[in-house]
C-alpha cells in the first residue's frame, strides 16, 4: 500500500548499474594534464576501453598509465597501436603493467 505521496520507486531500493566509460584519443600528444585524467579513470576503474592509439606520450607519462594499470579491475580492451610501444622499456612497463590486471579481454599494440 502507498502512503501520501509516496511512490512504489521510493520505496524500494534500487541498485543503480554502474556504466563504464571509454578513453579514446588518436594522434594526439598526451601531456601531464591528460596522463593525469587518464590515470585517475583508470585508478577509480571507470572506463572499459582506453584507446590511444598514434598518441605521443613521453615515457613518464606512459609509465603511469602502466602502473595505474596494475590497480584497475574494469577495463576489458586496450589500444596502443600506432608506435605508442616503440621502445622495449615500454614493453617491460606493459608487461609489468598487465601481470595483475586480469580484466584486459583485447590488447592491440604494436612495436615498431
Amino acid at each position: 500500500m502507498v502512503k501520501g505521496n509516496e511512490t512504489q520507486t521510493q520505496r524500494r531500493q534500487i541498485n543503480p548499474i554502474k556504466m563504464l566509460g571509454s578513453v579514446q584519443i588518436s594522434g594526439e600528444e598526451l601531456g601531464d594534464i591528460e596522463t593525469n585524467d587518464i590515470c585517475s579513470s583508470l585508478r577509480q576503474n571507470s572506463i572499459r576501453l582506453l584507446s590511444i592509439r598514434g598518441c605521443k606520450l613521453h615515457d613518464k607519462n606512459y609509465r603511469q598509465i602502466m602502473e595505474s594499470l596494475k590497480e584497475n579491475s574494469s577495463l576489458s580492451h586496450l589500444n596502443l597501436n600506432l608506435g605508442v610501444v616503440d621502445s622495449k622499456e615500454r614493453v617491460i612497463w606493459l608487461s609489468e603493467g598487465l601481470k595483475n590486471n586480469t580484466g584486459i579481454e583485447t590488447l592491440f599494440q604494436q612495436v615498431l
